[in-house]
């Protein structure tokens, strides 16, 4: 190209509009990021404020419940009582809220489906749920119906087959002879290491009175042990149902079966049997099986609350043992210890770590039920608070149910002592001879390895006074009777 030309090409300015396009396409993309990041911050924003609201709006049951949670687990060193999460199948179940009247205690049954029966616990509700395999619960008590008891026996049983004619009022037995199924007419509930096998020895001299198949002829151990899959105080294994606790009374049904064959209808009217498992009245630990008490931190139903579901007019026989001497006692039995000064020092241990729990607690009784706690403490101080399990029956059955004696003055006067017991069983008072056998009859138990271990160290015996005295405080109260105090055994017995 000329010279000439190459200089007016050069010369041409052409506009650079690919320059242009550029710059626009950056400026939209950046308004475009610009928006993006405006989007996310407003996202962000929004979902904190939600959970804001959540945290304002949840309930200070809640709140209180999982802050003591935490506290209670730091506390005692392992899980809490319940877990803290439900697989979300279960969790978005329907729940029947309903206030039981105590701050902090809202109690949630959940599955409306189930509600096949229902019992009143004071203002509050508890129902039928059914059993849930995957959460580790045990057989649904609530959700079977009451039995239909034949009035023509003073112990309650019923006929499991009823065959009768439309216009007959009372159940008439089937032909089957294996047929009858029976409860216990009365419990011995308390208290362990306070003579309750040696009373029963002797209330069984009675005539009416009918031994089980437990231990001893008195013990099945379901309701605190067995129902719940415990054999001791940590062992684990199948829970068994309750109809191998029904079958534990077959001795009974068999007597009764056999009288109302041969017409003998005095003794329908007299013979009885007993469950006499002292560990049924504390021994409550199982109460996080138990399908209505689901995700709670406090147990909502305990044992009283399925007695009364199922039973008739149950009573109740208290022994209680002044509580310095039964732990001390209890704790030798058991081979918790051998000497009265491991006892000594298994004791200061045990009050630092039940002092700990009681104060992380929401509500003592999660001490007292808790079965990571029970299960770790050295000795049972735990057991001789008991106000604090008396206080749990009590808000179920009215004391007529209940007879209360002290070991102390069962021994100073047995005599009166089994006047009592009979007239509250609504059993003939036994003849002059049977009376002197069951007051010759010679002490049941003896802890020998008490002799071994010698007396209780008084500095022991000084500090556990101090421990047990508001909990005797609340007794006497509860009891209005001073002589839950045990100002009269302070020494050794």
């Amino acid at each position: 190209m000329p010279p000439l030309m190459i200089s007016w090409c050069r010369s041409l300015r052409v506009p650079d509009w690919s320059m242009r396009l550029r710059r626009w396409t950056m400026a939209l993309l950046n308004l475009i990021r610009l928006k993006l990041m405006q989007a996310v911050g407003v996202v962000v924003v929004g979902i904190a404020l939600l959970g804001l609201l959540i945290l304002i709006f949840q309930t200070p049951s809640q709140l209180l419940r999982a802050s003591s949670s935490d506290s209670l687990h730091k506390a005692v060193g392992d899980p809490p009582p319940m877990a803290a999460t439900l697989p979300p199948d279960l969790a978005s179940d329907l729940f029947v809220d309903v206030d039981d009247g105590s701050a902090g205690n809202m109690l949630s049954y959940r599955n409306s489906s189930s509600f096949l029966t229902s019992i009143f616990l004071g203002k509050s509700r508890a129902v039928c749920v059914g059993s849930n395999e995957t959460l580790g619960e045990v057989e649904d008590l609530l959700c079977l119906p009451k039995p239909s008891y034949d009035p023509r026996l003073k112990n309650p049983c019923w006929w499991e087959n009823i065959t009768q004619t439309s216009n007959a009022k009372v159940p008439a037995p089937p032909a089957s002879v294996s047929s009858l199924s029976c409860l216990p007419y009365f419990h011995i509930l308390c208290c362990s290491k306070s003579g309750t096998t040696d009373m029963y020895r002797r209330i069984s001299m009675h005539p009416d009175l009918v031994p089980n198949f437990g231990s001893f002829g008195k013990e099945r151990l379901w309701w605190s042990w067995y129902k719940y899959g415990y054999i001791g105080r940590r062992t684990k294994s199948t829970p068994k149902p309750f109809d191998s606790y029904i079958r534990g009374f077959r001795v009974l049904a068999l007597y009764l079966e056999k009288a109302q064959a041969e017409k003998r209808q005095k003794e329908l009217k007299r013979l009885i049997t007993l469950d006499g498992s002292p560990l049924d009245m504390w021994d409550l630990r199982g109460w996080t099986q138990l399908p209505q008490n689901r995700n709670l931190r406090q147990p909502a139903v305990l044992t009283p609350h399925l007695m009364r579901h199922l039973y008739r007019d149950p009573k109740f026989l208290i022994l209680a043992r002044d509580p310095v001497e039964r732990l001390y006692t209890a704790y030798l039995f058991h081979g918790m210890g051998n000497s009265a000064q491991e006892f000594h020092e298994d004791v200061e241990e045990g009050i630092a770590m039940f002092s700990d729990c009681l104060a992380s607690a929401q509500d003592r009784i999660e001490c007292f039920v808790n079965a990571s706690v029970l299960e770790s403490m050295p000795v049972d101080l735990h057991f001789s608070c008991y106000a604090v399990y008396f206080e749990e029956w009590l808000k179920v059955f009215p004391k007529k149910h209940f007879l209360f004696l002290r070991t102390e003055d069962y021994s100073n006067d047995m005599r009166n002592s089994l006047y009592k017991i009979f007239d509250f069983l609504e059993m003939s008072r036994p003849s002059s001879q049977d009376m002197k056998k069951m007051l010759s009859a010679p002490i049941s138990y003896h802890t020998q390895r008490k002799d071994v271990a010698g007396p209780m160290l008084n500095e022991t015996r000084a500090m556990l006074r101090e421990w047990f005295k508001p909990w005797n405080q609340e007794l006497a109260h509860l009891m209005k009777n001073k002589a839950y105090l045990w100002k009269d055994a302070d020494i050794d017995t």
